[in-house]
């Protein structure tokens, strides 16, 4: 986004705070808030839509969107959690609806959306194999993936990953990706990706065509895929289960 990604969209915005994810500690609340306090040390995500972000010194959320945050975890350690572990959640469980037993490929497990996954997946009794650079392999095998498979060394990385999936939760999204993760999926799984072709195409042809030209795309793929490979194709998602009351609290952030 620093570089003009999503420009067509958000340049009305502008100056524009990123950010989604914070932890620190209460600074004030509002009148109609009940379950939380001042000086009380909180973790939490604003909601997809919200305009204003949280890289910065003080945020509002809404109590709905705040969680204490638990002693075990540093502040550094839980605002790398809300809006990743969300999205991971909202994919797995609300559009692949993943129980004990069945089968997930994360493409790119070692990121925060990918990491959650794995962890989802495996508390949920699932087999989970994941892709992932060599670094990162002990770490994976160590949160519960049966199989991690380093993407830097293999040159076609489709035939090493062993069996299908009935789920695919695609963190890189590029083209590459996209085909090993629906090739690799049973028929009536779902692929989901966390890339969209809404901002691209807005950048390049505006908005009043770019937005329709990327729901044209959507719709063509998910067609395609049905017809070809009897699988589901999941939107970029990410944690907009989250609800708002309108109760807000200031929170200090200390690491966001």
């Amino acid at each position: 986004m620093r570089s003009g990604y999503g420009r067509s969209i958000f340049e009305p915005l502008l100056p524009l705070i990123l950010g989604r994810d914070s932890s620190g500690e209460v600074a004030a609340v509002g009148a109609s808030v009940k379950s939380l306090t001042v000086g009380q040390k909180v973790f939490g995500a604003l909601h997809p839509t919200a305009v204003r972000g949280t890289y910065t010194d003080y945020a509002i959320l809404s109590e709905d969107e705040l969680s204490p945050k638990p002693a075990s975890v540093t502040h550094v350690e839980a605002s790398a959690i809300p809006f990743a572990a969300l999205t991971a959640w909202r994919a797995l469980k609300s559009t692949a609806r993943i129980a004990e037993g069945k089968r997930l490929l994360v493409i790119g497990g070692g990121g925060a959306v990918g990491f959650s996954a794995i962890q989802i997946a495996v508390a949920t009794g699932c087999y989970v194999t994941t892709t992932c650079g060599n670094k990162i392999i002990d770490r994976l095998m160590a949160a519960g993936a049966e199989e991690a498979v380093d993407y830097t060394s293999e040159v076609d990385i489709e035939p090493v990953i062993k069996g299908k999936f009935d789920a695919v939760r695609d963190t890189i999204g590029v083209p590459e990706t996209e085909k090993i993760g629906t090739n690799l999926l049973n028929r009536g799984g779902h692929y989901m990706t966390l890339q969209g072709e809404a901002a691209a195409l807005s950048d390049r042809y505006g908005l009043p065509i770019g937005l329709p030209v990327a729901t044209a795309v959507l719709f063509k793929k998910r067609v395609q895929y049905k017809s070809s490979h009897g699988i589901g194709l999941g939107l970029p998602s990410h944690g907009s289960d989250i609800k708002s009351s309108g109760h807000e609290s200031w929170v200090q952030s200390n690491h966001l």
